[in-house]
């Protein structure tokens, strides 16, 4: 962690390459939050910690928990079928994960302005 933190430190664009690209679907909280329009939140699957996760559509525990593993051993995901295929999800768990991912560019909630 030290190295990570002194290479990032010293060239700072390094983050950004090591983190991946972003990969936002929509997930749901089981409750809208105080302030919040809905509960649907953007998730990013390369930055994202087990919570996070566990708001996606078809994501338990025990897959959330092989996905961080995954990440943290080979890195970033390519794309939303490479974090499908590593976290151990069927075909109707990546097809959901996929829905997600095309209700987020509808919704527009990770849209930056």
């Amino acid at each position: 962690m030290a190295q990570l933190q002194a290479a990032v430190a010293q060239d700072p664009k390094r983050m950004r390459a090591m983190l991946g690209q972003d990969l936002w679907l929509l997930g749901h909280t089981p409750v809208t939050l105080p302030g919040m329009a809905s509960n649907g939140v953007a998730v990013n699957l390369n930055t994202a910690e087990f919570e996070q996760l566990r708001t996606l559509p078809g994501i338990d525990a025990a897959i959330a928990v092989r996905a961080l593993r995954s990440r943290r051993e080979r890195g970033a995901f390519a794309d939303v079928a490479d974090f499908a295929r590593r976290a151990g999800l069927d075909a109707a768990q990546s097809a959901a994960l996929d829905a997600a991912a095309v209700a987020l560019r509808k919704a527009g909630l990770n849209e930056r302005r």
